[in-house]
């Protein structure tokens, strides 16, 4: 986790891009030297997104921490063709949203 929002000696920004729930499309196995810090997970039937691949818990902690120090997070969430999300990814979000506004709400 970055100490502040530049990376040392740098006018960089920090800046974490996160995917959430599928690969780089819906539907397509992770390839395995991806190395990623998590299991995937294939939907079952093809109308079905790929679930969250993080806990509420976990992905709230993660966005939380890494964005108090004035870092950028970017979620990658997969989408289907007619432009919408999966189910699971938007109960995610939405659970992700309430707990960063009230995260917020408390430290003003």
């Amino acid at each position: 986790m970055p100490k502040g929002a530049y990376v040392d000696g740098t006018q960089c920004l920090y800046h974490a891009l996160l995917p959430i729930d599928a690969c780089w499309e819906h539907g397509t196995p992770w390839d395995p030297s991806q190395k990623v810090p998590f299991t995937p997970v294939m939907p079952k039937a093809q109308n079905e997104m790929e679930p969250p691949v993080y806990t509420d818990k976990e992905l709230i902690k993660f966005v939380a921490d890494f964005t108090k120090v004035g870092g950028a997070v970017t979620l990658n969430a997969g989408i289907f063709q007619e432009g919408r999300l999966g189910a699971k990814t938007i109960k995610q979000l939405k659970t992700l949203n309430e707990s960063l506004k009230e995260e917020k709400r408390i430290r003003n």
